[in-house]
């Protein structure tokens, strides 16, 4: 078993890159209600504003470490 970072390990990115922005949603992580929220209207898509380059290889450093953890 492997624990998560939503935010760190990129996860929350891959979510909104393939669930939410192209569906016109994003969802946020408020740090200071400590909940997550669902922004937008839906009728136009989202554009990530940079950094997916890094947020990829964050989650794909975490799938690594998923099949080497969970590997039987």
């Amino acid at each position: 078993m492997v624990n998560v970072d939503l935010l760190d390990d990129g996860v929350l990115w891959l979510i909104n890159r393939v669930v939410f922005h192209p569906r016109g949603f994003a969802l946020a992580y408020d740090s200071e209600a400590r909940e997550l929220k669902l922004m937008g209207a839906g009728t136009d898509p989202w554009s990530y504003a940079g950094g997916e380059t890094s947020k990829l290889a964050a989650v794909e450093a975490l799938f690594n470490l998923a099949r080497s953890a969970n590997a039987s």
